[in-house]
C-alpha cells in the first residue's frame, strides 16, 4: 500500500536567542507538542507520530579554516573519512489482482 505522509523538519540551532531567551529543547518540544494539540490531533497519536531529537554538526568548511589558522589542533590520530553509499532502484512489483 502506498501512504502518504506530511513531513516536517525544523532545525533550531542549540541557544538560538529569541525576545525571550535562548531556545531549549525541553521548551521546543512542549510548544510543538501544544500546537499539534490545538489542531485536534490527540496526545496518545503524538507518541507515534512525532519525534524531537538533539542532532549534532560539524561545520566542516569552518573547522577546516580554523584548522588551517592554527586555532585548533587535531588529536593525533585524527582523520577525515568520507562514506559513499551504492543505492539499487529496482522498480516496484505489480500485485495480482485478485
Amino acid at each position: 500500500m502506498v501512504h502518504r505522509h506530511l513531513v516536517i523538519s525544523i532545525a533550531v540551532p542549540a541557544g538560538f536567542q529569541t525576545e525571550k531567551g535562548p531556545v531549549q529543547e525541553k521548551l521546543l518540544h512542549q510548544v510543538l507538542t501544544q500546537a499539534l494539540l490545538d489542531l485536534g490531533l490527540r496526545k496518545v497519536d503524538l507518541k507515534k507520530i512525532m519525534e524531537t531529537r538533539v542532532q549534532q554538526r560539524v561545520d566542516e568548511e569552518t573547522l577546516e579554516e580554523m584548522i588551517k589558522g592554527g586555532k585548533v589542533k587535531l588529536l593525533e590520530g585524527t582523520k577525515k573519512t568520507d562514506t559513499t553509499w551504492a543505492i539499487r532502484v529496482e522498480p516496484l512489483k505489480k500485485s495480482p489482482k485478485n
